[in-house]
């Protein structure tokens, strides 16, 4: 059965005759319950995408994910699986809470696995309007990582209220200095930057630019959605039009983006 197959993730002795207090080091029912649920919803996300090559090395990558995302340490974790396999009963009733949390996400989410485990990136408001006609004619932002990780996938999406003629940036600064970007020419409709994060490198930053050209006047942004996903081979070396640039030939890009909205909360 499934709840079998994840405790396959780790290894742990049944010991007997042990006493039934939770242990300092065990984390809570609602902290594993969160952790557990994402280990679902990720190991599902992977076998969809016959991203099923690796064997053990994918297990062990996939379960680092999700312990830096619920700020779980590995020993920690090993120590609650050790626990909840010496009480099997606490592992049933865990277990049922896991399955009431990932029927509540699937009903908030129809069925998209990297949404559900998606990192959710954006402080401010999803409804924006920015102006030709005033200095507030762009929408930039500069952000820190938050729990991103070497090799995530950073997704920024919005719509815009009308057609406009302007560009869009969504970048990353490494810790290195090199710094990595895509644009696009955003258009009436749902645009989207898809950028893949090197699996080599730090983030020191995340940045973004809306800047319009034509003098429109007032135009809305809504919908505003930034968030990372989880390292996918497949789309890892699908991604390649972004570009890098060390540290000698970033005349163009600013040492730190200015944050336009940072002010405005």
């Amino acid at each position: 059965m499934r709840k079998y197959s994840i405790i396959s993730l780790v290894s742990f002795v049944v010991v007997l005759n042990s006493c039934s207090d939770r242990p300092k080091n065990v984390l809570s029912d609602s902290e594993m319950v969160r952790t557990m649920a994402d280990l679902e919803i990720a190991q599902s996300y992977i076998q969809n995408k016959g991203y099923t090559n690796g064997g053990s090395d994918n297990k062990d990558r996939i379960l680092e994910y999700v312990l830096v995302k619920n700020k779980v340490s590995r020993e920690d974790f090993d120590s609650t699986i050790s626990w909840y396999g010496r009480h099997i009963d606490k592992y049933d009733e865990l277990y049922q809470k896991v399955d009431k949390e990932l029927a509540r996400r699937e009903s908030r989410i129809s069925g998209n696995a990297t949404e559900v485990l998606s990192n959710d990136l954006w402080p401010y408001s999803r409804h924006l309007v920015i102006s030709s006609k005033s200095n507030t004619d762009n929408l930039s932002f500069s952000l820190p990582p938050k729990d991103v990780v070497k090799g995530d996938r950073i997704i920024w999406k919005f719509n815009l209220s009308m057609p406009v003629d302007g560009n869009a940036i969504l970048g990353v600064r490494y810790l290195d200095g090199n710094v990595a970007y895509i644009s696009i020419h955003p258009n009436h409709n749902t645009n989207e930057l898809s950028l893949q994060t090197d699996t080599s490198r730090n983030i020191r930053e995340i940045f973004g630019n809306l800047r319009l050209r034509d003098n429109i006047g007032i135009i809305g942004v809504d919908s505003i959605i930034l968030n990372s996903i989880p390292f996918d081979s497949t789309e890892y070396y699908r991604i390649n039009s972004m570009k890098l640039y060390g540290k000698p030939q970033n005349k163009r890009i600013s040492p730190i983006v200015p944050d336009s909205l940072a002010s405005k909360d």
